[in-house]
């Protein structure tokens, strides 16, 4: 059919967001926004940035641009990318599968054409491939999801049900018996806590039903013998839902190294929201460590859960003026995108 460029976008459920997942560029397909792709491209941008994705959806037919006034028809932070391109004309696709909109086809021509042409009847059946493609992908992540939650309630339940309960009984005959071993109770007392807090991690209730605020306050009152606050700053937004199962984790990981290691008597965790990016900040006024204690403590560990999710790790402390750990996740693409 003639297209020198095009591109595939998905559309993210939990964000809101479209990502560029192929390209095509003079005759070669690549994974992502490809080498020569406006810079917007290369990031998640929101997928209401002009209602043409909702729209496309809602009508499910295609959308043609130009060739009369194509360079009027499309965003204007593209145009100097078309102009430089020398594209004339353009088409748009909605991916649907199953009633439901999976992304969006987008494909550019150095020509003028008609959209009349016999060969433009084969876009709708490349639409319709690309869109069960994307459904497959997208059902064995569910798929991968659904699994791993599954072994992660059964860990907590074997947990729970097993050592936990366990150390419940020997925690009822410790302190029975006469005369009492204070210091193995309180040893047993830990290795309880521990066990419980394992469960929660793997099992976190307070993420399933609650926002991010909700779930870290929901965090900070299970913690016994510090003084905690929670401060939200900003206005709470949606957040793709593996953010905020992934931040909760490294959070909770955090919290739980304070209350061992850090002899702290209050902890904070600060929530920024803003346009672009989502901070939380973690602190104690504990007795403060070393970078060798710190890596101890799991921080190379959120380091790589938050590198995954594309986020930086700051962290200072020092000694008997307690750590600060700050995590930030970028809002990538802000523009708007092309049609």
């Amino acid at each position: 059919m003639g297209a020198c460029r095009g591109h595939l976008w998905e559309y993210q459920e939990d964000s809101a967001e479209l990502i560029t997942v192929a390209s095509y560029a003079l005759g070669q397909t690549s994974a992502g926004p490809g080498p020569d792709a406006p810079a917007f491209l290369c990031s998640p941008f929101p997928a209401e940035h002009n209602g043409s994705f909702y729209s496309l959806c809602l009508n499910e037919k295609m959308r043609t641009l130009g060739p009369k006034g194509f360079l009027d028809t499309v965003w204007a932070g593209t145009r100097d990318w078309h102009e430089r391109h020398g594209h004339r004309c353009g088409v748009a696709l909605p991916l649907l599968a199953q009633g439901e909109g999976l992304g969006k086809m987008a494909l550019y021509f150095d020509h003028e054409r008609g959209w009349d042409e016999p060969d433009m009847e084969a876009l709708p059946a490349l639409a319709t491939q690309a869109a069960l493609v994307l459904l497959v992908d997208k059902l064995q992540r569910q798929r991968y999801a659904s699994l791993l939650r599954d072994e992660r309630n059964r860990f907590a339940r074997e947990i729970h049900d097993g050592l936990a309960q366990n150390l419940v009984s020997i925690l009822m005959r410790l302190r029975n018996q006469q005369p009492r071993d204070r210091e193995l109770e309180d040893l047993t007392q830990l290795a309880l806590e521990e066990a419980r807090r394992t469960v929660f991690a793997l099992r976190p209730l307070a993420v399933e039903h609650n926002d991010l605020p909700g779930a870290f306050q929901s965090l900070l009152d299970r913690q016994p013998g510090v003084d905690t606050e929670l401060q939200v700053h900003g206005t709470p937004g949606a957040i793709p839902e593996h953010w905020k199962h992934e931040l909760y984790r490294v959070v909770h990981e955090g919290v739980c190294n304070t209350v061992r290691h850090s002899c702290a008597s209050r902890l904070w965790i600060h929530l920024h929201y803003r346009t672009d990016s989502l901070e939380v900040v973690l602190g104690d006024n504990g007795r403060g460590f070393s970078l060798a204690q710190l890596r101890g403590h799991g921080l190379d560990n959120i380091r790589e859960r938050v590198a995954l999710l594309g986020g930086t790790v700051e962290w200072t402390s020092l000694p008997q003026q307690g750590t600060r750990l700050k995590l930030v996740l970028t809002r990538r693409g802000s523009g708007e995108p092309a049609a």
